[in-house]
């Protein structure tokens, strides 16, 4: 999958996608959720995702996230999470995730 193939599930009245090993998608793929009304994601080991892609899911009614493996979020990343009704969240293997940080998510 990539950038260009995720945006054809943009006029789908989608509430959960999972993209999970999808290296090819990046920031900009992430744009075209922007707006929906996400309760689910997963993009576990999409490494091509960054703390800027992250903020197109901010406001979403999301309760759960995954993106483990995606080495590129960071605190700030957390920060767009801060306030969703979050029961299950999944951020292994994002090493620049700090004990700090997951303290935005509550």
């Amino acid at each position: 999958m990539t950038d260009h193939g995720v945006s054809h599930f943009l006029r789908m009245p989608l509430t959960s996608v999972a993209f999970s090993g999808c290296s090819q998608i990046t920031d900009d793929g992430l744009s075209h959720f922007s707006g929906m009304p996400l309760t689910s994601v997963a993009f576990s080991g999409c490494w091509q995702i960054t703390d800027d892609g992250l903020s197109h899911f901010h406001g979403m009614p999301l309760t759960s996230v995954a993106f483990s493996g995606c080495w590129q979020i960071t605190d700030d990343g957390l920060s767009h999470f801060s306030r969703m009704p979050l029961t299950s969240v999944d951020f292994s293997g994002c090493e620049k995730i700090t004990n700090g940080g997951r303290f935005l998510l509550v």
